[in-house]
Parts: structure tokens; sequence; C-alpha cells
């Protein structure tokens, strides 16, 4: 068979067969991450069986969404690899892998504050393995998150793939206002019905975990108490909501850039999620 035969009859109907598959798997990956700025990369990374992630009370499933603070944007020196115990879901090939940063799934390629939550989780004692779900997105706004939100079709693949998985998920992390809070105006009641959206959301896909919304609203300016009344008021026991931890402590001083967290800031918020999540006896 010469060359322009081989084209017309093999090459040409092939591509007219893979190219439509291709270009949806090209959508479908910018409907997942809009800017293309999410770290997937898992070259090198160490991959491990679901079967390690089977429910029981020693193991912590945490997913995690919001904005830049929770994703992979805190100090550019400050990368954990963990000491042992903390795993890393990727949601977008659905493996999981060791965990260190930054993390598979969320934004940027720097550090996490999920890595030191995972890491202090650990070796305090509080469960044997925790798996981390990041999915946060640097500069989001809580509209982005819930239903017809460009952020939603992240939220809904990875509880997707958590189901598919048979992973339960027993937390889950808000951390978001930041965004809002730089805004001129702030329309609270919005802001509190995208988020029990995004809440309706997380319970069709699991009825079990408890969710913990933080009080966060600084970014190169000062907090924004009403963002963080609106924060306050969704948090209902009742419902497995509760309230997360006041981020807005950390101050500029512990921000590398003036928004994003330093290693020192790091360090804060991990200590003060363990002790939202811990507190009380909501820890699950």
């Amino acid at each position: 068979m010469n060359r322009d035969a081989f084209t017309r009859r093999i090459l040409r109907p092939l591509w007219r067969l893979v190219l439509p598959i291709y270009l949806f798997v090209i959508k479908y990956t910018r409907r997942l991450d809009p800017g293309s700025v999410t770290f997937r990369d898992t070259t090198g990374r160490e991959r491990v069986a679901e079967r390690l992630f089977i429910a029981n009370p020693r193991l912590a499933v945490i997913l995690a969404l919001g904005a830049s603070n929770i994703a992979n944007e805190g100090d550019p020196d400050g990368k954990l690899i963990p000491h042992g115990g903390v795993y890393n879901f990727n949601f977008f090939d659905g493996y999981c892998y060791l965990a260190k940063d930054p993390l598979l799934g969320a934004t940027r390629d720097r550090s996490n504050v999920l890595t030191r939550l995972g890491d202090l989780l650990v070796r305090r004692g509080f469960y044997d393995r925790v798996l981390l779900v990041p999915i946060a997105y640097g500069g989001t706004f809580a509209a982005e998150w819930a239903p017809r939100g460009r952020m939603h079709p992240r939220l809904q693949r990875a509880l997707n793939m958590l189901v598919r998985r048979g992973i339960a998920l027993t937390h889950v992390l808000w951390q978001e206002g930041e965004a809002e809070a730089a805004e001129r105006e702030v329309d609270p009641k919005a802001w509190i019905a995208h988020f029990n959206a995004v809440a309706d959301t997380i319970r069709a896909a699991t009825h079990d975990s408890a969710i913990y919304v933080a009080q966060c609203t600084i970014c190169r300016n000062a907090p924004n108490d009403i963002v963080r009344a609106a924060q306050r008021k969704v948090v209902d026991p009742s419902y497995k909501i509760f309230a997360g931890p006041d981020l807005d402590a950390i101050g500029i001083e512990d921000r590398w850039d003036e928004c994003h967290f330093s290693t020192t800031g790091l360090n804060r918020a991990a200590e003060l999620w363990l002790t939202a999540i811990t507190a009380a006896g909501s820890a699950l």
C-alpha cells in the first residue's frame, strides 16, 4: 500500500475517530481547570492502593475547597514532606499517592496548609492515616463553587471519583471569603446562599462528613466584618456544620506576600485547623 492509499484508507478515518475524543478530553479538562493552573503532575509520585482507605475510625478523608490560602499558594520555601501516614487523592485521575507539597489537585506549585495539617493529625495520634483531597482554586468566589459556577465541576468530579473508588469523606474544610472581602460591596445573603448550595451538593454525595467553615477575609486588606459575619452564620452543628479556625488572626507579618501564608503562617494555620476539627468532640 502506497503512502497516499495508507493516508486515505487508514489515517484519515482514524483521525476522524480520534479527533472528537481528543477535543472532548481537552474541553472537559478545561472545565476542571479553567486557567490551567492546577498542580497535577504525578511524575515521581508514589501511588498507593485504595484499600488503605476503607472506612474506619482511625482514618480521616479530608476534602478541602475554597480559595488560594488552602491551595498550593503558601510560602514557596515552605514545602513539606510529611513524616508518614499522609496521602493525596488526585481528583483528576482518581488515584491515591503519598502526599507532599505541592499537593495534587490544588492550584499552583508551592506549599499547602493541608500537608501540615495531615502531618499533625497523624504525628499527634488523632488518626493512623489521613487522605487529603485538595481541590481549592486561587481567587475564587463562593458563587463559583455553587451549582452553575465555574468551580462546581471540580467539586462534582472530586465527589464522584471518591464514590467510584469507594472512599468515604469524613471532613470537609471550606476556606473562602477573601475574594468577596476585597469587593466594595458585599452581599452576605448571597454568600450564605452560595455556601448552602455547596453544602447541599456535598450532602447529596455524603451524609456523614462534617463541614468546617473558616473565618478568612485577609488578603492585602483589613478583616471584612460583613463576610466574617456570614461565615459565622452558616455554622449549624445540628447539620454537622462546625466553626473552623479564625485565620484572620494570622496577620500580615505571617504572610509571605501580605496575602498567602509564610512558613510561620502555615504552621499557625495548621495548628488552628487542628484545634477546630478536634474540638468539643466534633472530630469524627
